[in-house]
């Protein structure tokens, strides 16, 4: 992922509250690393002084925008996604959907309320996917399972409007 895809992420993590603060350091180094400076960055690099305030301001500070809340779904579940897609890890990713899920729509039994519902079919997905896995004979059994989640993913990512 490049830098400007990178902070793309960040500033969406930031406004869904998925970011933890112990990240800000990391990150401001990253951003330093990647030639970009500014007073409120340099505070942001240090973990005593890494709070959501200095986060914000160094952030706008180096005329990053922050996108609406609704956005930053959309950008999170696609980084989400994409990195289902090129993983070896499916499971793991599945688990980390799953969760995703459960944070933007956090509603008891499945998310009917939610806003957005390819999210809950891809979150659903650990689920069988696990169990199946787990009782495949064969490698061959259990890369068709693997084959199969990944092509729903690619499917959602293509034809949902959500994942860009």
């Amino acid at each position: 992922m490049n830098i400007k895809d990178k902070i793309s992420f960040w500033s969406a993590s930031y406004v869904i509250g998925l970011l933890p603060s112990e990240d800000f350091p990391a990150i401001a180094d990253e951003l330093i690393q990647n030639g970009y400076e500014s007073p409120e960055l340099l505070m942001l690099s240090l973990p005593s002084e890494a709070n959501h305030d200095t986060y914000k301001l160094a952030f706008e500070e180096l005329g990053f925008t922050f996108p609406s809340k609704g956005e930053a779904e959309r950008i999170v579940i696609g980084y989400y996604v994409e990195n289902l897609i090129g993983s070896d890890d499916p499971l793991g990713c599945l688990d980390e959907i799953k969760h995703l899920r459960d944070w933007i729509c956090p509603v008891k039994e499945g998310c009917r309320m939610c806003t957005f519902p390819d999210l809950n079919k891809l979150a659903n997905c650990y689920w069988a996917y696990e169990d199946l896995i787990e009782f495949a004979d064969t490698k061959d059994s259990r890369d068709k399972l693997t084959q199969d989640v990944l092509s729903l993913a690619v499917a959602l990512r293509d034809e949902c409007p959500i994942i860009s």
